[in-house]
């Protein structure tokens, strides 16, 4: 849940203009948390597959 609200955030703020080719960094940020949590619900969901 609180992914996708700072998705929302970051969407509204690149859609005014809030991004600009050297500050970009949260874009960059969020992409390496969202690549973690789509890892971590393979490793939860084979867990469970195994349990």
């Amino acid at each position: 849940l609180i992914g996708l609200l700072v998705m929302v955030y970051l969407i509204v703020k690149g859609l005014k203009g809030g991004f600009t080719k050297s500050n970009h960094e949260a874009v960059e940020m969020f992409g390496i948390y969202w690549s973690f949590v789509d890892a971590l619900w393979v490793f939860i969901f084979a867990f469970f597959f195994l349990l």
